[in-house]
């Protein structure tokens, strides 16, 4: 069932699982949450991934490359638990998913000046050179701190592709 709330449709489907999602489109259940072409066909964003389904609406959105922002040391589970299921996936479908782990606490941290947003945006274009798009960016739910750190990864990729 899905109720409407102001900019948001409320997902409170049998699954008991509660989603906010953008008012413009229906919720998949396959989806992470709050999954959302940025830049299609090169940047995604959205929540962390916790299952094969999850993985597979990626893969089948032709994802190649998935930035995770969690911190290590707040959220070693989820992390491992990311990576099993995209070492799973790559055996079980033949698929070539990559990880790459950008930490959330440094992201905060070097967000607060202008230095650090250089820094970062050095960090991404890196990522962007030594991985394979399209790229899907999470942090825990996807929320501020992704839309913080989309920001900047689109401004590396748009100096890259000038200075190409």
């Amino acid at each position: 069932m899905l109720i409407n709330s102001g900019n948001f449709r409320i997902n409170l489907s049998g699954t008991g699982k509660r989603n906010s999602i953008p008012f413009s489109r229906e919720y998949r259940e396959e989806e992470p949450e709050h999954f959302e072409a940025v830049q299609p066909e090169f940047l995604y964003k959205g929540g962390s991934i916790n299952n094969q389904a999850n993985l597979s609406y990626l893969s089948g959105m032709g994802i190649r490359t998935i930035i995770c922002l969690l911190d290590p040391k707040d959220h070693e589970y989820f992390i491992q638990q990311e990576q099993g299921l995209i070492k799973d996936h790559n055996k079980q479908s033949g698929d070539n998913l990559k990880f790459v782990n950008y930490s959330l606490f440094k992201l905060n941290e070097k967000m607060k000046t202008d230095e650090g947003r250089e820094e970062i945006k050095k960090d991404f274009k890196e990522i962007i050179k030594r991985n394979e798009a399209p790229f899907y960016m999470h942090c825990l739910f996807g929320s501020m701190t992704s839309l913080n750190a989309e920001e900047i990864f689109r401004k590396a990729s748009h100096e890259l592709a000038r200075n190409q």
